[in-house]
């Protein structure tokens, strides 16, 4: 299990479909905003673009979610006669690098202090237990979004299930973390 699955509970999806190759990228790019940034008029739209050998997609989010939202980033294989679609729903780097950062600090910052190094915090004890709490909350919620049938996982799959569904489609593993990659 990969760090990033265990913290922001990334985990790997393979999609399958009986559609050509060339055909399914071309029916997922059609339902991306790739060839410009206009809106389509009511027509849902995903962000990102879907060749053959690179697929990054994402959508957007209602308000305070959307700092949660998950991105497919993935690529498209032809296995055992069959066309895939295999990747990741992953969360947004920045968040991660947002969260990451102050626990990367305050480990390094303790581990100077474990070895005689004088360091001074400012603040109050009170004041660091809120914010580390804070960060605990975060780490928790975004694993509670990013994880296989959440409120913002969901809507980004059947879109890309859609738009891949041939005669036949179906979902290759269980979505589960750890899933084939």
């Amino acid at each position: 299990m990969s760090i990033s699955t265990l913290l922001f509970g990334d985990f790997d999806v393979v999609y399958s479909t009986d559609l050509p190759l060339h055909e399914a990228v071309g029916r997922l790019a059609a339902t991306t905003d790739q060839v410009g940034p206009v809106a389509r008029r009511g027509i849902p739209t995903l962000h990102g673009h879907a060749t053959v050998h690179d697929v990054a997609l994402w959508r957007d989010a209602p308000y305070l979610l959307s700092m949660f939202s998950p991105a497919f980033v993935g690529r498209f294989v032809q296995e055992e006669g069959r066309t895939r679609l295999r990747g990741r729903f992953k969360a947004d780097f920045v968040l991660k690098l947002w969260l990451t950062l102050p626990v990367g600090g305050s480990l390094f910052l303790g581990a100077l202090s474990l070895f005689g190094v004088n360091v001074h915090w400012k603040g109050t004890l009170s004041g660091e237990v809120v914010f580390g709490l804070s960060l605990v909350a975060f780490f928790i919620i975004l694993h509670r979004m990013n994880r296989p049938g959440s409120i913002l996982v969901e809507p980004l799959e059947q879109a890309i299930l859609s738009a891949i569904a041939g005669r036949r489609h179906e979902r290759a593993s269980t979505l589960t973390p750890g899933g084939p990659g």
